[in-house]
């Protein structure tokens, strides 16, 4: 909330709200001109769009930024969910567990087709797992055919 200020007063108390004059201690670093942990995280993934990334290799690129597990984790769900990033993990029937390294994500391209976008993503995810040993081979047959169908 905002309101004017009289001139030579540096702070105002109406009810019981006190009102403070603009200083850069007050901004909200979620929206005040610092870049947030979102923003970074979203801003790697668009930065490297020709790579896919585990979860742990964003959380050690973005660590000197504060950026943690939890951080990546949570908005990149969100971002999945608006169609942004693609996150690849285990998936059963109703389950999806992490690789070793965490969910592999990577951007999906806006300029394209959502299903071309979904192709090149998966392309993405499999040279990432190239050379990997699998806990699973029996699952690693089943997601590949799996993201070959989708």
């Amino acid at each position: 909330m905002y309101m004017l200020r009289p001139e030579g007063v540096d702070d105002v108390v109406v009810g019981d709200r006190r009102y403070v004059g603009f200083s850069e201690e007050y901004l909200d670093p979620r929206g005040g001109g610092v870049i947030s942990k979102a923003k970074r995280v979203l801003g790697f993934l668009k930065e490297n769009s020709d790579l896919a990334f585990f979860s742990r290799d964003v959380v050690d690129a973005l660590a000197d930024f504060g950026v943690k597990s939890r951080d990546v984790m949570a908005n990149v769900r969100r971002f999945e969910r608006q169609g942004l990033v693609y996150v690849r993990g285990y998936k059963t029937d109703e389950t999806e567990t992490p690789f070793k390294r965490g969910f592999l994500l990577t951007w999906l391209d806006q300029g394209v087709p959502r299903s071309q976008a979904i192709a090149e993503a998966i392309g993405r995810t499999d040279v990432a797992l190239e050379g990997r040993a699998s806990n699973s081979p029996l699952m690693e047959r089943v997601h590949r055919i799996r993201d070959i169908i989708l």
